[in-house]
């Protein structure tokens, strides 16, 4: 398997999702970085930015599926934005 064509892939749902953010378009973004994270599953990163994108967009459901699959196997450092992210989202619940 050439990784190379996947790494540009990769490179570019993010990038994309990173201008989605940039223009609001919370849904989207989410679309890329869940992309991303697809070919790279084992990498935290896109992971947690598709759970931020789809909380911004008020999909909190959908964020909280990808929290929990994050959490399954984490690293401490995951851990701990998993942990940042879920009481983010418990101070904004009634908003």
């Amino acid at each position: 398997m050439d990784l190379i064509p996947i790494e540009r892939q990769y490179d570019e749902y993010g990038k994309a999702g990173a201008a989605a953010l940039e223009t609001k378009n919370y849904k989207q973004a989410a679309a890329n970085f869940v992309d991303a994270w697809r070919l790279f599953p084992n990498r935290d990163e896109y992971g947690i930015a598709a759970t931020v994108a789809f909380a911004m967009a008020g999909q909190r459901d959908r964020s909280e599926a990808i929290l929990l699959m994050l959490d399954r196997n984490s690293s401490p450092e995951t851990a701990r934005k998993i942990n940042q992210i879920r009481t983010s989202l418990e101070k904004t619940k009634g908003l």
